[in-house]
């Protein structure tokens, strides 16, 4: 390790670490890379919440379920910044069939067919080629539910009825559908749940 390498904070590494993932981070690898114990992590992730908020940056850092870390702009900001986000991962249409998939899971894919029509099942065969849907067949018809993939990209619980139950208490909050924000990976879950309150809108 170089000098400069050796003098670089804990703290500091564990922000770089987050941002550059854009996805949540497993404290572990947070503690390797920050060189700390893991028993240490909550205390400095606090420090650095703590850091942010005396100067007053718009980030948050959250622990999700797994004891995953992810970095993220606070929801506040978003309208006032989204316009500036890159394309994301998925389109509009994509998300509220994603949306629609992962608040009724398991769930028949001619009813996503139903609700969404006939583009549903090329936005399903999308999900499933990029690990974010997995389906099985039943009869003549296909049951869908999300993957690791899904909650780790969107962070969300991993337990399906943990995830709906999250989404659904979001999407109490949501009165109508907004633009898609893709500012990254780690600011997903706002896409996600932008576009539950309004499944039915093609």
């Amino acid at each position: 390790m170089s000098e400069n390498q050796s003098n670089l904070s804990p703290k500091a590494l564990i922000v770089a670490a987050l941002y550059i993932a854009g996805r949540p981070v497993p404290a572990e690898k947070l503690a390797k890379i920050a060189g700390i114990k893991r028993q240490d992590i909550d205390r400095i992730i606090k420090e650095i919440q703590r850091d942010f908020a005396s100067i007053g940056l718009p980030f948050q850092i959250l622990k999700l379920a797994g004891n995953r870390f992810s970095f993220q702009l606070m929801p506040e900001y978003v309208p006032k910044v989204k316009q500036l986000a890159p394309g994301s991962l998925f389109s509009e249409a994509e998300l509220k069939t994603l949306s629609l998939i992962a608040i009724k899971q398991p769930v028949k894919q001619s009813e996503i067919a139903r609700i969404r029509g006939s583009q549903a099942y090329q936005h399903i065969e999308k999900f499933i080629e990029r690990g974010f849907v997995r389906d099985k067949i039943e009869g003549r018809t296909r049951i869908l539910v999300t993957t690791p993939m899904f909650s780790d990209y969107f962070g969300l619980p991993y337990d399906m009825q943990k995830l709906k139950a999250k989404l659904k208490r979001l999407a109490k909050k949501t009165k109508t559908y907004e633009s898609t924000l893709s500012q990254s990976q780690n600011q997903a879950s706002t896409n996600l749940t932008e576009n539950l309150g309004s499944e039915n809108e093609s």
